[in-house]
Parts: C-alpha cells; sequence; structure tokens
C-alpha cells in the first residue's frame, strides 16, 4: 500500500503542477490546453486530487458559462463530487436536467437530454439512486443496519 500511496501523491503532484490553472482556479482539460469541462474537476474531487480549497472553489465554478457540461452518464460522478466534499446543496441543480423527460411523458430515462435516440438507458438513472440514497436518506450499515436520514433539499 505503501508504493501505492506514494504513486498516487506524485500522480496528484504532476496533476496539479500541470493542469491546475490558478488564475481560473480550475483543472484544465489537458496540460497543453486552456478548455475546462466539468468533467475534469469531478475527477478531481473524487481522486482527492483536488485540497478542501480548491473543491469548494471548483464547486462554485462548475456552471461557468466557459466550462462544458456534463451529461446524463457524468451527472452520476458530479453528484457523487458534490455528495463527497459536502455540497450537496447543489445537487437540485442537477435534478432539473431530468425534469424534461417527465414533462415529455417518458416512462425510461433517456439516453441525452437533446434529441434522444433511446429511452432506456441505465446510465441516466442516476435520480434512482440519489433519491434513495440522499434525499430519502436510507443507507445500509456494514452489519445490515438501515439508517434512514432524509435531506432537506428542495427539487
Amino acid at each position: 500500500s505503501e508504493e501505492y500511496q506514494m504513486l498516487s501523491g506524485e500522480v496528484s503532484r504532476v496533476v496539479n503542477a500541470l493542469c491546475f490553472d490558478p488564475e481560473k482556479k480550475m483543472y484544465k482539460d489537458g496540460s497543453e490546453t486552456k478548455t475546462y469541462s466539468m468533467h475534469t474537476s469531478i475527477f478531481a474531487i473524487l481522486a482527492g486530487i483536488a485540497d478542501a480549497a480548491r473543491t469548494d472553489a471548483l464547486v462554485d465554478l462548475l456552471d461557468a458559462e466557459d466550462v462544458t457540461k456534463c451529461t446524463f452518464v457524468m451527472n452520476h460522478y458530479l453528484l457523487r463530487a458534490l455528495e463527497k466534499c459536502g455540497r450537496y446543496d447543489r445537487a437540485a441543480r442537477v435534478f432539473l436536467g431530468w425534469r424534461p423527460m417527465v414533462e415529455n411523458g417518458c416512462t425510461t430515462w433517456c439516453e441525452t437530454p437533446v434529441n434522444s435516440r433511446s429511452e432506456c438507458h441505465g446510465f441516466s438513472a442516476a435520480p434512482l439512486c440519489d433519491f434513495s440514497r440522499n434525499i430519502l436518506g436510507v443507507r445500509i450499515g456494514y452489519e445490515n443496519e438501515i439508517f434512514i436520514k432524509p435531506s432537506i433539499l428542495q427539487i
């Protein structure tokens, strides 16, 4: 485990040195580009590459106009990142993306928000997991205990 911890630290150091833009306060999509996406910020949070101060700033900048947005498949990871860094209050905005499906009478989840070719995609089903886990607050402990701690998130 020491070897992997060392490698993880080295990867974090290199990513922070080459991809973090201190002026923008975000991670670039690559070391040689000036483009930004929610994806790189999400993975920096989930991988623990961004420290607490950077994480908070990243979450605040996710809605910036010049940041490429996630589609349904990545929204699952976005919700995990918000949960990990204690900013799940921002999840209400994420769930708004699914509202048109309900308004259009869909009975399963669309592939993409616009011009969807299919209405049966598991990767678009993040609300199902999140409603039970984070909105209703139902979790199972290590010894099969059931914990219920509802969220006050307004959707």
